[in-house]
């Protein structure tokens, strides 16, 4: 695969807590709503797709609680998916039920992708997360399952007021935080935060050889997604992005307000998709 481009509406706070007003539990009509604005995100995705002259580099990323039936129609159209095992929200990785594997076995997704909050600082909870994620892994390679790795590197309590944080701590965080997860984690794609071009080179220089990079575009506004884009591809290890809310978070706002209609929000979407895989195939 030369480019991953891959659009994810798995973010569950994104729709319950965010537009819908949700904090604790959902009804069935909410359920349902949700499952709407997914299909919606799907729409806009599959007008892209179905014109593309590479559709074999396109992808989606949603979760099973609301994206089942998504994840069904596009593995009959042969799209790139991803499914996320992880328990929504949490500081610490967890699978989101028991039996993970049966539910990945049933939907035979492209990639398995768990989303890990990892600060080398804090040994304590990366000692339980590693414990877990080293089940995951084996069982990846034993079913010869792809998985996919997001890292998010969040600042500890010590390192909140860092001005340079972002530009300076995170990505030597993020070199050592994929060292240690390395030790017992096969990763096929790690999904990384953006950062500035001229830390890419240590970071990327330990992640194993055969293993590929996509950034994330973590709901920033598109100039800043496009900042990120333009620096990381400075590599054959970088190979793409997955950007979710900044694609889609303003369209479905607007229709969940009633501004525009379900058709609209579906070729904003779609438009928005385009023009970050443009960018991307223009740098």
């Amino acid at each position: 695969m030369s480019h991953l481009f891959i659009l994810p509406f798995d973010h569950r706070h994104s729709f319950t807590r965010d537009i819908l007003g949700i904090s604790d539990d959902i009804s069935e009509e909410q359920r349902e709503e949700v499952k709407e604005l997914k299909k919606i995100i799907y729409q806009g995705f599959l007008s892209v797709w179905e014109v593309s002259a590479y559709k074999e580099e396109l992808g989606i990323l949603v979760d099973t609680t609301f994206g089942s039936d998504i994840l069904h129609d596009a593995k009959s159209k042969i799209i790139i998916t991803a499914v996320p095992i992880e328990k929504s929200g949490r500081a610490i990785f967890e699978p989101e039920i028991e039996n993970w594997q049966e539910q990945v076995v049933a939907l035979d997704p492209t990639y398995v992708k768990v989303l890990v909050r990892y600060n080398p600082a804090n040994t304590e909870e990366n000692k339980k997360q590693l414990e877990a994620l080293k089940k995951v892994s084996v069982w990846c390679v034993e079913q010869k399952r792809k998985l996919l790795f997001e890292l998010l590197v969040p600042p500890s309590e010590s390192q909140k007021n860092n001005a340079s944080y972002d530009a300076k701590v995170r990505p030597l965080l993020t070199k050592q935080a994929i060292e240690e997860i390395s030790t017992c984690v096969h990763a096929d794609i790690w999904k990384l935060e953006g950062m500035e071009q001229d830390a890419w080179e240590a970071v990327l220089s330990v992640v194993a050889e055969d293993a590929k990079v996509i950034v994330l575009g973590r709901g920033e506004d598109t100039t800043k997604v496009e900042g990120w884009i333009q620096k990381a591809k400075t590599s054959e290890k970088i190979i793409g992005f997955a950007i979710g809310r900044t694609i889609f978070y303003e369209a479905i706002v607007a229709y969940h307000a009633k501004k525009i209609s379900k058709e609209q929000c579906s070729t904003v979407i779609a438009e928005k998709l385009t023009h970050f895989i443009a960018l991307w195939k223009s740098i």
